[in-house]
Order: structure tokens, then sequence, then C-alpha cells
């Protein structure tokens, strides 16, 4: 069964202009770009002038959510650019070179999956960027990156309660613990006791 209520389960919110800052990252994918597009009028009414706004966008999406058109249309005053990518991780190498040249201030506003989510966050902090200098809405597909627990491999997407994993194909049971430092949920054999006993398989995280 799932279980809910774990606390190491993130939670999101609706990205909001931060006044504290005076760098603004605002970065996203497949349908996360609505969010960054909304967010970026946020700081323009808030005052922030458009040369410390920069938009980072892969229109990668597992929705086929494309939304580069409303992106470069929300940052077309943005001085200083927007960079729209084919993958996340052209966008990911790309932002690792930004973020070699931090400084106070800089802050990271993230929407897209959570696999997405956690892959950008873990860099900013690699960087140096505080988790409280740092905002997250989930956006785009549910589908959850999942961890075995017994030989370490990472599947993805998931969206049923129960998965084969891909690297050593036991079957899983999908729990709410989720590593921010592996960014997935834990797996555990569901048939460990009972070999090939398998509970119904139900789509839980769509689409």
């Amino acid at each position: 069964m799932l279980i809910s209520g774990i606390k190491s389960k993130p939670t999101y919110r609706e990205l909001a202009p931060d006044g504290s800052g005076h760098r603004h990252l605002l970065i996203a994918q497949g349908q996360g770009g609505e969010g960054i597009s909304r967010l970026h009028a946020a700081l323009q009414a808030f005052g922030e002038e458009s040369a410390n706004i920069e938009i980072y966008y892969a229109s990668e999406s597992i929705l086929n959510a494309d939304r580069t058109e409303m992106v470069r249309a929300a940052g077309a005053t943005a001085d200083a650019g927007t960079h729209i990518f084919a993958s996340c991780a052209a966008l990911t190498e790309a932002l690792r070179i930004v973020l070699n040249t931090s400084e106070m201030g800089m802050r990271m506003y993230i929407c897209g999956t959570e696999r997405f989510i956690w892959t950008v966050t873990n860099l900013g902090l690699e960087f140096g960027i505080r988790d409280d200098e740092i905002q997250q809405e989930h956006a785009d597909s549910e589908a959850r990156q999942i961890a075995c627990v017994h030989c370490q491999g990472l599947t993805y997407p998931v969206r049923t309660n129960i998965v084969r994993c891909a690297a050593c194909g036991r079957h899983l049971l999908v729990r709410d613990h989720f590593s921010r430092r592996v960014n997935a949920y834990m797996g555990v054999q569901i048939d460990a006791e009972a070999p090939g006993e398998i509970p119904a398989i139900v789509e839980v995280y769509a689409p």
C-alpha cells in the first residue's frame, strides 16, 4: 500500500516574486513554461527591472506540452535574454555555467516535473544557493522517478503503484519516502516474502 503523510515527501507552491532578490532565474520545462510566464508578469508588476530577469526553458515534456512560444512572448522584454533548449540536460549544462558565477541576491524559480525540479534544485545547492532562495512549482507530469533500494537503479517515468525495476527487474512497491539527494522515491520489492505474488497494478500518478 502507499503510505501518505511521510515527512520526506516534498510540497510545492505557486511561484511568487521574491522582493529580496537582485537577479531572478526563471527555470522551467514543458508545461512549466506557463508558471514562469505568469511569474515573469508578476515580477514586472512588482517593479523588477527586466535586466534582472533571465529565463531558461526546456521544451522537453512527458505530456508533449511545449510552451516555447508562450515563454518567448513572456520573455520578449527580458533584457538578460530568454534561453530555449530542446532538452532538460542541455538546460542543466547551461545553468551550471551561469551558477558558477552566482552572487549574493540570486533567486531561482523552478517549474516542471518533480525530477526536473530536484535536478535543478540540487544543482543550485551545489553552487551555494540556499534553500530559502529557491522556489518550486510542480507542473507537467505527475510521474515519479523510483530508486530501487536493492540495486540502487533508477526507473523513470513511473505512473503506477508497482513497477518493475529497470535495472534488476524486481517488482517494486512505490513508497512516498523521497530522497532529495537521489532525486527519487524509494521502491521496495513487493513479493520478497511471497515470490511471484504481485498485487493489482494500478495507475496512481497520472498523467
